[in-house]
């Protein structure tokens, strides 16, 4: 029998007096357990709003695809592909394909969107304890799969892209890509803050990175912080073996600017001379050979810095880190060097052999000759 149906007035075998009787009888008990419970606090769930984790991903997989990459940052099919290469390949660990999912779909909004993990955890009704070991899977995860993705492509031969544009070829044939640094923003000690505060007042690391003409990075060395010199992060990289460079075969070279040393493989601007991104010159308005040359190797260099910038602007983490805890900043430790860079006047000279070669045919045909 219901509380209704006992308290009902109307009930057969009840009297007016003893519904009334009751109804007093439960106001006393209503009364005594408020005062009982008086300063008492029952727990209450925190997350217990909105679809579920998995409701949330199935319903951005599965409905207009433009929201998948505006949330994800990433198309449909890219997701699926990331979950079963992670899958296959066994880098994480063998769970539930949903949990997989989950996990990238917590990292990726994480990273597209520079969150807080708090911001996630009530996206996701988990607590920032499981949103945090989620991320933590998936950045390991990555981490060891960037070894085989990140690498050289395209080590012999002309690129495609340089075959294609009468204003690079035939003179940089022999050009793989572009090197350059990057500041990217991170949580760092604060016994490391000031080493880490670069000349715009950021919390950054200085990162290096070789990237070919697809807008793919072949080489990427992170840790240095944001006070550090591209030129001293240019030799580490180069000098230590765990750092893993590829050195290409003789004859081939990366564009560079002006920082970086002009040695062999690294091909940097003519020094003070004007250097210029602007396609707003023609023909007519340049100085000499080295002026021309500068302005073909701005525009050519110019990949890298539109490869930074695309990923930057997709995944907003890079330029703005939330403020999460500072043991995520890696400190790079000196050690052992076995390769030594040359770095000899034969070298410096060598490449600006290979320059000249390039620079001074070129301007002699700037009119198509």
């Amino acid at each position: 029998m219901s509380d209704n149906e006992f308290l009902d007035d109307d009930h057969p075998f009840l009297g007016d007096g003893d519904a009334d009787a009751i109804d007093e009888a439960y106001m006393v008990w209503l009364m005594w357990m408020t005062n009982e419970n008086v300063g008492r606090r029952y727990p209450m769930p925190q997350h217990n709003i909105g679809l579920r984790g998995d409701q949330y991903i199935q319903g951005v997989l599965n409905g207009n695809p433009r929201t998948c990459i505006e949330m994800f940052r990433m198309e449909v099919t890219a997701f699926e592909y990331i979950c079963q290469v992670l899958w296959e390949t066994l880098i994480m660990e063998p769970t539930e394909r949903t949990e997989l999912e989950k996990s990238l779909a917590i990292f990726c909004l994480i990273v597209g969107h520079g969150q807080g993990q708090r911001v996630v955890a009530d996206r996701f009704q988990h607590s920032t304890e499981t949103i945090n070991r989620h991320v933590k899977t998936v950045t390991r995860a990555l981490h060891e799969l960037g070894r085989s993705v990140i690498r050289p492509t395209h080590t012999v031969g002309v690129h495609p892209y340089i075959a294609s544009n009468r204003h690079n070829y035939s003179w940089f044939q022999n050009c793989l890509g572009a090197m350059n640094d990057t500041m990217i923003s991170v949580a760092a000690p604060a016994r490391l803050g000031n080493a880490y505060r670069n000349r715009h007042g950021r919390i950054a690391q200085n990162v290096l990175c070789v990237c070919d003409f697809d807008m793919k990075f072949t080489y990427v060395y992170t840790g240095w912080e944001g006070t550090a010199h591209d030129a001293r992060i240019f030799m580490d990289a180069l000098s230590r073996p765990d750092n893993q460079f590829t050195w290409s075969a003789p004859g081939y070279y990366y564009l560079v600017d002006a920082t970086f040393p002009c040695i062999e493989m690294f091909m940097p601007p003519y020094p003070r001379e004007r250097y210029h991104q602007s396609d707003s010159y023609n023909e007519d308005g340049f100085w000499g050979y080295k002026d021309y040359f500068n302005y073909r190797h701005s525009s050519l260099r110019n990949v890298i810095e539109h490869t930074f910038s695309l990923l930057k602007r997709r995944f907003r983490i890079l330029y703005a880190m939330p403020p999460y805890r500072p043991n995520m900043a890696t400190e790079i430790e000196s050690g052992e060097t076995s390769h030594v860079v040359d770095m000899s006047s034969e070298s410096a000279q060598a490449m600006g052999t290979m320059r000249d070669a390039i620079a001074l045919p070129m301007w002699a045909h700037r009119f198509g000759q």
